[in-house]
């Protein structure tokens, strides 16, 4: 803004407006130059907020006035009042302090009497007892503790041979039926073999074979039966 503008009639002089156009020196044509509203807007919250308000700028400057006034009337009666009492009317002065009674020192206590080497050998000897005893006492929880264990050990044992091994069922039924079978098959080449039959005819009774006839006949102990016109097996018994 140029200077001439300052000059107008409706410039903003005293306000922060003024010193927001520019007019920040003394030469302020108002009561209150703009820079120092401008300073007092910012650090007087009292006057911030009056110019906020819409108060103008004469309107405080005139409380301003009445508050100093007022200020001063308030001073010079409380100067009046202070000059107006008497002596005896004054507070009283303070009584003097008087040095505190120094304490009494405090007794030192005395040095304990020195320790002998037969005590030293006690307090030595006791401390051993309590390890030692602290240890028996450890050894015998852990013995316990092992007596136990061997206790729970040897009824799970019991128990686990009581119950049994467990077998196939499925392979131990066809085990024993060839057992029976092989019985059933022995008790028929000797009742076979008895009545002369030889191992082919021995094998086609039992639906068996031949040579099976022929081993199990010599497991028996039997000799072979040879049908008439027929030729000795190679071999046979």
């Amino acid at each position: 803004m140029r200077a001439a503008d300052r000059l107008a009639d409706d410039f903003p002089h005293g306000t922060i407006d003024g010193y927001r156009a520019g007019c920040r020196t003394s030469t302020c044509p108002a009561l209150l130059p703009c820079r120092d509203v401008y300073r007092r807007y910012q650090g007087d919250y009292g006057f911030r907020r009056l110019v906020d308000q819409g108060v103008t700028l004469e309107e405080i400057l005139r409380r301003d006035a009445a508050e100093r006034e007022g200020i001063e009337k308030r001073d010079r009666a409380a100067n009046r009042t202070g000059r107006a009492l008497s002596p005896k009317d004054a507070a009283p002065a303070a009584p003097a302090l008087t040095p505190a009674a120094s304490a009494p020192p405090k007794p030192t206590p005395a040095a304990p009497p020195p320790i002998e080497d037969w005590q030293r050998d006690a307090i030595a000897w006791r401390e051993k007892r309590t390890t030692l005893y602290a240890t028996l006492r450890r050894a015998e929880q852990a013995v316990t503790a092992a007596l136990e264990a061997r206790d729970r050990a040897e009824v799970a044992f019991d128990a686990h041979i009581a119950a049994g091994e467990p077998t196939a069922p499925v392979a131990a039924a066809a085990g024993n039926g060839r057992r029976r079978r092989r019985d059933e098959i022995e008790a028929g080449v000797h009742r076979l073999h008895a009545d002369g039959k030889d191992d082919g005819q021995i094998g086609a009774a039992l639906k068996i074979t031949r040579a099976y006839a022929g081993m199990v006949r010599r497991d028996l102990g039997l000799t072979s039966h040879i049908r008439p016109g027929s030729r000795r097996p190679k071999g046979a018994s």
